[in-house]
């Protein structure tokens, strides 16, 4: 690991002073001895991690991986690359494509070495596309065409997924590749525990809407039948594709509805998403499903998604404020208020739905930031709406650990005790969150943004915190009765004396 790091460091971050060339050196040298022996090390557990980061290091490119989440804070940022145009880190890069090309297909087999491949593949540089096409043609003629066994070695499996990946920046290969390997074998790979993710890739790397039009065309009627095996993924991803490519997407949502049992009446089609059911097994009690909940957010974003909005606000407010509660469900409420093409005639419609269920909503994780999104986007008539209901449970807010959020964000106490300066502070405090916004957008280190975000906050605070202010002390003085005020004596002619 600390070699590793050293290498992130020294290629990754700006080195200054005299020492600069000795570490770049070293860098250098570490790199050619890693590549230089991949065939023993790329299957080796331990340096096969190295032979990964040095990789990164001769091709200039940071991978992110989940691995890279469990690394110390801050080594994510090291993106300034110290090596561009070194000659021997060049021959570097010759070595270890020619290394590549010479390995077995049964070492690809193993999933140490495949990653490794993989890595390569991410890490090429943009003007070196030469070298990726090579390798991708070389990968594809040696492992995967005329091998129908691939399927069976996960990493095979997962190696394909990165070709696919990177294969769509050459039109001509790409389309080679499909012909050969995934067209008319669509329906089977998608309802295949690995080969569903093939398909994942490919609806995600389609490059133009005749390519979609063409897998639509062999996929089209076949969603109940994934759905039963459960890759919902593959779903998911002929959604997204459909909402990327603009097309086919009247078609996709008939396919959804009639897969779970509602193409005769759209109503319960958000639900049955949702919940990953046929209408006649819906229940309360059913979990929200990840997938679905993703997948009804990429209808949202449809050009004309106004069944499924329609769908959406005949839904009681209850089990509205339920979905939106819930951290799966949330996220539904976030695009709807996003989306260019839903209204503000709907989002006002959405306040309406949810009429009676702020207060709870307002004292739930999620729910809280899920009103904060619907509040961001509202009019001021809606806003009004909701900070009226929120009012009547003002004292429980106040104290409530969700709840004093949006007690806090709407100005409550200042609606409720002096609603003609409201709007006022709500004014002032949009202008002053825009202010900030340029600053709130960027993506610093982490502690860096909850400091600006606490600074924002409390500017935003300070306004309501002094009318609240205003409002206790004006409180109390009616609340306690007036002092008597002590008249003074008449001056006597004896005090003279």
């Amino acid at each position: 690991h600390v070699t590793e790091k050293l290498l992130i460091l020294s290629a990754f971050s700006p080195i200054k002073g005299p020492r600069r060339e000795a570490i770049l050196a070293w860098t250098r040298k570490v790199c050619r001895f890693l590549v230089n022996n991949l065939d023993e090390f790329s299957a080796n557990t331990y340096a096969s991690h190295l032979l990964r980061t040095s990789i990164q290091c001769i091709g200039g490119q940071r991978i992110q991986t989940k691995e890279n989440l469990k690394q110390t804070q801050g080594y994510e940022d090291f993106k300034d690359y110290q090596l561009s145009g070194d000659n021997e880190i060049g021959e570097c890069m010759d070595i270890l494509k020619d290394r590549i090309m010479n390995l077995e297909r049964s070492s690809l087999e193993d999933e140490l070495t495949s990653t490794v491949v993989q890595t390569f593949i991410k890490s090429q540089p943009a003007g070196n596309k030469e070298n990726l096409k090579t390798v991708l043609k070389f990968l594809l003629e040696s492992c995967f065409y005329g091998n129908e066994t691939y399927l069976e070695f996960p990493a095979l499996v997962r190696l394909l997924e990165t070709v696919i990946e990177s294969a769509s920046k050459f039109s001509k290969l790409f389309g080679k590749m499909n012909d050969k390997l995934l067209t008319g074998k669509l329906l089977d790979l998608s309802k295949h525990d690995l080969g569903n993710f093939l398909v994942q890739r490919l609806l995600d790397n389609l490059p133009n809407a005749e390519l979609f039009k063409s897998v639509w065309a062999e996929m089209a009627g076949s969603f109940e039948d994934i759905f039963d095996v459960g890759n919902t993924g593959v779903i998911l991803a002929m959604v997204k594709a459909s909402v990327r490519l603009k097309c086919e997407q009247n078609a996709i949502l008939e396919d959804l509805a009639k897969a779970h049992h509602c193409d005769e009446n759209l109503k319960d089609l958000p639900l049955c998403l949702i919940k990953m059911a046929v209408s006649e097994n819906l229940k309360d009690d059913i979990p929200i499903h990840l997938h679905g909940s993703l997948i009804l957010q990429e209808l949202l974003n449809f050009n004309k998604p106004i069944k499924v909005v329609r769908s959406l606000l005949e839904i009681e407010g209850a089990q509205l404020r339920s979905i939106f509660s819930d951290p799966r469900g949330s996220h539904i409420l976030d695009v709807f208020v996003k989306s260019e093409f839903v209204g503000e005639k709907s989002r006002d419609g959405l306040v309406k739905s949810l009429s009676g269920e702020f207060v709870e909503m307002a004292m739930s994780k999620h729910g809280s930031r899920a009103l904060e999104s619907l509040w961001q986007a509202s009019s001021l008539k809606a806003r009004q709406t909701i900070v009226e209901e929120l009012a009547s449970k003002e004292n429980e807010l106040r104290s409530h650990p969700f709840g004093k959020y949006a007690h806090q964000k709407f100005a409550v106490s200042v609606w409720k005790y002096q609603r003609d300066e409201w709007n006022q502070i709500l004014s002032k405090a949009d202008k002053e969150k825009e202010l900030f916004k340029d600053i709130l957008e960027r993506k610093p280190k982490k502690r860096k943004t909850e400091q600006k975000e606490e600074i924002t906050n409390d500017v935003i605070k300070t306004e309501i915190d002094v009318k609240e202010e205003k409002i206790e002390v004006k409180e109390e003085a009616e609340a306690s009765p007036p002092k008597k005020v002590k008249k003074k004596k008449a001056k006597s002619y004896l005090d003279d004396l």
